[in-house]
């Protein structure tokens, strides 16, 4: 066997010299090996070989598709950045390219942060500017409709922040706003009645900012409804908003057009039961089921009812658990019937202590405890970890009541008593 170091072929320009020279002393002078790299020459340096084939449809949706495509070995551009230098190209007062990265990092920089990124900006400026469709299509970006969110955008930008800091009062952040579409909708109210920031935290909007906390934890709460077809669903959406917004956030309406979707906000027994065990449910459920928390101006800590630090395998024995009862502490630690709101300074005084001693510590009275355990549904708090499957039963079934309660779910015809 002979080889060739197939690189070197680009320094051999003319055909002749392919046995003449050092690059191929090696190899033997005969007709298969003269053969095989004349023909490996004339692939490189002679035959026209890129594969291509001729485009014939005008549409430049698809002309962008397959540029993407291609350019993947290049500088990575998404269809939103192709998208946006259309609109850069049509905006003749603004630089649309310098305002939608501006607006991305203002609103990511609201409350606890959040992770907002071009696409949903420009999907916004579709919402809020009242264009036809949502969806990324270069016809949606024709010079009419970028000239009249050129003429829009200062308020469709306020329209948005103002949206993301009611949501940032509600509690939500980066860490569990499970969709960056549930909020155009709230933006799009905003922007439709033109209110500013008195949404966010005037009592003249008190039973707005109610309904519209309810609407968008269900709506995030349930699975599926900001999943396929969300295009066509915000549009539907926009037009109830449109058609009953104007008095206040028409909720309703909004779980109507779900409803005609085939996207229910009505829950069963059983969901909300899976829910209550599920972990990544914990922050809007707390939220439905304690809606006085106020996160406008108090800092909130998810915090362990019972502290995660006293669930290894090692304390728990020591504190009595039996080894087959360990699996079933660990399975719970994280689950809803275990988690409570706490403020900061709450969850920092309460630190490594079972419940009972942290309120026994820090609330003085009677009185003072009392209230604390009726507001988070905290019953009978145990002093020893041994009863801790005991008590988390018995809280468990206290909040699936009060949320089948608040979510309009019938109730099972022995509900639990209060402790």
């Amino acid at each position: 066997h002979y080889w060739f170091r197939v690189g070197a072929i680009r320094n051999i320009h003319e055909i002749e010299d392919i046995f003449l020279g050092n690059a191929v002393s090696d190899l033997p002078q005969s007709q298969l090996a003269y053969g095989m790299l004349a023909k490996l020459h004339r692939v490189i340096h002679s035959e026209p070989v890129i594969s291509y084939y001729e485009e014939k449809e005008q549409d430049l949706d698809k002309v962008l598709d397959i540029f993407i495509r291609t350019n993947s070995g290049g500088t990575v551009l998404s269809y939103s950045d192709l998208l946006m230098s259309i609109a850069t190209a049509m905006w003749d007062e603004l630089d649309a390219r310098e305002e939608i990265h501006t607006r991305v990092d203002e609103l990511n920089e609201i409350g606890d942060g959040f992770n907002f990124n071009k696409d949903f900006v420009l999907k916004a400026g579709l919402m809020l500017g009242d264009v036809n469709s949502v969806e990324f299509k270069v016809t949606n970006f024709n010079r009419r409709n970028m000239l009249v969110l050129q003429e829009k955008w200062q308020l469709i930008g306020s329209s948005l922040r103002y949206a993301i800091e009611l949501i940032s009062s509600f509690g939500y952040s980066w860490a569990n706003l499970r969709s960056n579409n549930a909020v155009l909708p709230i933006a799009y109210y905003i922007y439709n009645r033109q209110l500013g920031h008195e949404i966010v935290n005037s009592v003249h909007h008190k039973d707005d900012r109610a309904t519209i906390r309810n609407w968008l934890t269900r709506s995030l709460l349930k699975r599926g409804i900001w999943g396929s077809g969300v295009d066509s669903l915000l549009v539907a959406l926009r037009n109830a908003i449109r058609a009953n917004g104007c008095d206040g956030f028409p909720g309703n309406a909004l779980e109507t057009v779900l409803l005609t979707r085939g996207r229910s906000l009505t829950f069963s027994r059983e969901e909300l039961e899976a829910a209550i065990d599920n972990p990544r449910d914990a922050f809007p459920l707390l939220t439905l089921l304690y809606p006085d928390s106020r996160f406008t101006t108090t800092k909130y800590h998810i915090d362990h009812v019972f502290p995660k630090s006293r669930f290894t395998s090692a304390r728990l024995r020591r504190a009595g658990v039996t080894n087959d009862e360990v699996p079933a502490y660990s399975d719970r630690v994280n689950c809803l019937p275990n988690l409570q709101l706490l403020t900061e300074m709450e969850n920092q005084e309460k630190s490594d202590l079972v419940p009972s001693e942290w309120i026994e510590r820090f609330y003085a009275d009677d009185v003072s405890r009392a209230q604390m355990i009726r507001a988070h549904d905290l019953g009978e708090l145990p002093p020893q970890m041994t009863r801790f499957l005991e008590w988390y039963d018995s809280r468990r079934d206290r909040m699936l009541e009060r949320l089948c309660n608040t979510l309009g779910v019938e109730v099972s015809e022995h509900p639990v008593e209060e402790s």
